[in-house]
């Protein structure tokens, strides 16, 4: 009989299973071979509790039953599996990473490279987005479950991301103790940033402005950017646009970021340690503003204000 663990919590469902496991993809069917019999269904992504989100996620269909009634296994594995999808919001900066990233480094990060990413609902853009995570999590290639018609046997399997009740945070620790700090040690690696934290220097600090050209825009950008002069900082102001390599070693190279509560913050995961986040906080969005930026930031080891 199979070892069924359900880490599920508001934010994500989640079902560890160790045992005789078949998936079948283009069927979104997972089998169990099991003495009982019981079926029910989960949505693999880290957004459980909102039901717009959810709606963009495929269905995964598990049933426990009898060997002798489960499909005949086309390919074996040795290794584990871990099936999750990249639906919701995961196309936009900042829920791609609190949604998805940052619970899969979580989920998989114990396995060091020994496991294998069963992606659901993933344009194939999305993925290339994020490559370089995935290549440093798994030793094999990211498989669009979706179009996977054989019937794939695993004797463990983890469906769902372990997340946090709140995003951008450490997991609850059921699959490793990794911390935030580890997270972004991880992604300074995985892109081979050379400045890990921030030291003391003789020349000034680099500050970066983030500039937006539609909501939320500065509309005394120019007068912030002199003012920083003034006071001694090497000052930028940018979109932050390009690939996500060039990005993260421009982000990499700054001391301080300050940019008005948008998505452009979630690049200080790229941010050495020590480094400073100021995020400008819009009228009325003070509580939501501070929850989504403030306590993640002491958790990577960055300054906040």
């Amino acid at each position: 009989n199979p070892i069924l663990n359900n880490y599920s919590n508001s934010k994500s469902q989640v079902y560890e299973m160790i045992g005789d496991i078949r998936i079948h993809g283009k069927s979104s069917t997972i089998w169990v071979a099991s003495d009982s019999k019981r079926s029910w269904t989960a949505k693999p992504h880290a957004r459980y509790f909102d039901s717009r989100a959810m709606s963009s996620v495929t269905e995964i269909y598990i049933t426990m039953n009898n060997i002798d009634l489960l499909p005949k296994c086309t390919q074996f594995y040795h290794v584990p599996a871990i099936v999750f999808s990249a639906g919701g919001y995961s196309g936009h900066a900042y829920h791609g990473m609190a949604d998805v990233i940052v619970p899969l480094y979580f989920t998989a990060r114990e396995f060091n490279g020994s496991v294998m990413l069963h992606s659901l609902d993933t344009p194939a853009w999305w993925i290339s987005r994020y490559k370089q995570i995935f290549q440093k999590l798994s030793n094999y290639d990211t498989i669009d479950l979706g179009n996977i018609r054989e019937v794939q046997c695993f004797s463990r399997v983890i469906i769902g991301l372990d997340a946090d009740h709140n995003e951008l945070r450490a997991s609850p620790k059921h699959f490793t103790n990794h911390t935030m700090t580890d997270f972004t040690s991880f992604i300074r690696n995985t892109y081979t940033l050379h400045r890990h934290k921030v030291e003391k220097q003789r020349g000034p600090h680099r500050l970066l402005i983030v500039s937006r050209k539609k909501s939320r825009q500065l509309l005394n950008e120019e007068e912030m950017a002199e003012t920083c002069k003034r006071i001694g900082f090497e000052v930028e102001t940018s979109e932050i646009e390009g690939n996500f390599n060039s990005v993260a070693r421009y982000i990499n190279s700054f001391d301080v970021l300050v940019g008005v509560h948008g998505a452009a913050l979630t690049n200080m995961i790229f941010l050495p340690e020590n480094a400073l986040v100021i995020q400008i906080i819009p009228y009325g969005m003070k509580g939501m503003s501070t929850f989504t930026f403030g306590p993640p930031a002491k958790e990577m080891n960055l300054r906040y204000l």
